[in-house]
């Protein structure tokens, strides 16, 4: 078993059983006392199929519904599925070759990224819980091909983040976690050879960067102006 940790008002881990080759995950509520509840048995979803991998996971924000994805014949490609955690059901929601992903607040849309020919991941996506995808709407698109696209929520859960990612350079947007229309917005804009990373607490950005300092320092800005002015 791995070493649980808390989220919310659960804890979660992943554990192993002799003999089957996947892992289990799970959580307890409450305390580490508290019964076992499965989310998934990635040895279930692996029946059939010769090659099995497990990529993005994310629990919705009331620890309702689980949101994965899967590549089942080795291509790289990871199909996203939505699961209903208080019946156990499949919802109807199907994404095809996603990379990262993260809910809004309201519990019921997604951000997800997804890749172009060439495997780099470039677009990202909105997605509400029992729309079409073809009617996903589209909220950016990273077209130097240079970089990489990621999505994921801060530990505190006010915003969602998209990071664009070189080798060498990053550029983050922030989308409000609690409005599924949000838009994203700029918070610093890339420079060649500046890199950094964004993380939220008590109104502020807190921003670790390279730029001016090797080894990297860590500044709190305003959530309004992240410019280095501000810091």
């Amino acid at each position: 078993m791995g070493a649980p940790y808390r989220h919310g008002r659960y804890w979660y881990y992943a554990r192993t059983e002799a003999g089957k080759q996947y892992a289990i995950l799970c959580r307890k509520e409450g305390s580490l006392e508290a019964e076992e509840i499965l989310l998934l048995d990635e040895n279930v979803l692996a029946e059939g199929h010769e090659f099995f991998s497990l990529g993005a996971v994310s629990v919705s924000p009331d620890g309702l519904r689980l949101a994965y994805a899967t590549d089942t014949d080795g291509s790289e490609t990871y199909d996203l599925s939505v699961k209903d955690l208080a019946s156990g059901a499949a919802l109807i929601d199907r994404v095809h070759d996603v990379v990262s992903l993260a809910w809004c607040s309201d519990n019921r849309t997604l951000y997800y990224t997804t890749r172009d020919a060439a495997k780099r991941p470039y677009r990202l996506y909105r997605h509400r819980l029992g729309q079409a995808t073809g009617s996903d709407e589209l909220l950016y698109e990273e077209t130097d091909e240079r970089y990489t696209l990621s999505v994921s929520r801060t530990r505190c859960g006010t915003y969602v983040l998209l990071v664009s990612s070189s080798v060498t350079s990053d550029e983050v947007r922030a989308l409000r976690a609690d409005d599924p229309t949000a838009a994203p917005r700029l918070l610093l804009a890339r420079r060649e050879g500046m890199e950094y990373s964004v993380a939220h607490h008590d109104g502020s950005f807190y921003i670790l960067t390279n730029l001016d300092a090797p080894n990297f320092r860590l500044v709190r800005t305003p959530v309004d102006d992240c410019s280095s002015e501000a810091w």
